[in-house]
This record gives C-alpha cells, structure tokens and sequence, in this order.
C-alpha cells in the first residue's frame, strides 16, 4: 500500500501525518478517528520514515524532533511507543497553538452534555476511576490532558 496524509482537525488545530500505510494506518484510525478532518495543513506537520529494517521514525516538522518508535509492519507489541511519540508531539504543538487554553494534567468525562474533570497527582488513580465511571455510562474523553478555557 502506497503511503497517504491523514488530517486531524483538534481543538480547531489543522494537523497532518504524511507517509503513513498499512497497519500504522490502522492504528492511527482506531485511536484518531474522531479528530479526523477532510482539511489539508500544509506542510504536513509530523512525517513517518520507514527505515530499511522495517522499523519507523515520526518527524515533527516544525520543531525537527525525530522519535525512533521502534515499530514495524509486523509487530504490535511496541504500538504504544509509537502512539506515546505522536500524542506527545501533538500535545506540545496544541499547547503553542492554543496558548489560551489551561491544559491541566487530568482525567475527563462527559455524561448528559456536562464535562466532568478528575484532577490529581499521577498515581492515584485518575485512570481507574475514569475506567469505572465509563462502565456507568459515562463518556470517556480523556485520562491524561483536559483543555480548560479559564473565560
């Protein structure tokens, strides 16, 4: 399969991944899919390289940082390394962007149109009581970052 873009579209931020195929895709998809956006940013914002052993690098653009995410067409046991690499970048990216947002190391939920924010320290269970409270109907939105409009 021949390399495509996919553009996301968050927090009214344009952003593109350009030579991604094949099971990268797919993964992109499964975590992503409710950012994606028909827009196209120019220049893409992150490339993936696939390296001669198979195994693939994300280039942030703007700020030239390379992570090895040591992954490949055939092993999924390192997907999180990739996913870390991406949502690390795109977060640091968001923050600059949207300067006038609060990011606020969080856990987050929506149920009935209303956000609820679990703040607190790492460790201490933001992420356990966000599983919980989705098994109770609630929407999962996030367990790491919540952007805050402080108007």
């Amino acid at each position: 399969m021949k390399p495509s873009v996919m553009h996301l579209s968050i927090l009214g931020i344009d952003f593109s991944i350009s030579g991604i195929s094949g099971r990268l895709r797919e993964l992109l998809l499964q975590n992503f899919a409710a950012y994606q956006s028909l827009r196209a940013t120019q220049p893409a914002f992150f490339t993936l390289h696939t390296l001669a052993d198979g195994r693939s690098t994300l280039e942030s653009i703007r700020s030239g940082m390379i992570w090895e995410t040591g992954i490949d067409s055939n092993d999924s046991a390192d997907d999180y390394t990739f996913l870390y690499a991406l949502e690390k970048e795109l977060t640091l990216e968001l923050q600059r962007a949207r300067s006038d947002l609060c990011f606020v190391h969080a856990a987050v939920l929506e149920r009935a149109g209303r956000c609820i924010l679990i703040a607190a320290e790492s460790g201490t269970g933001k992420s356990t009581t966000a599983f919980a409270l989705q098994r109770l109907g609630f929407r999962y939105m996030s367990d790491e970052l919540a952007p805050i409009d402080i108007a």
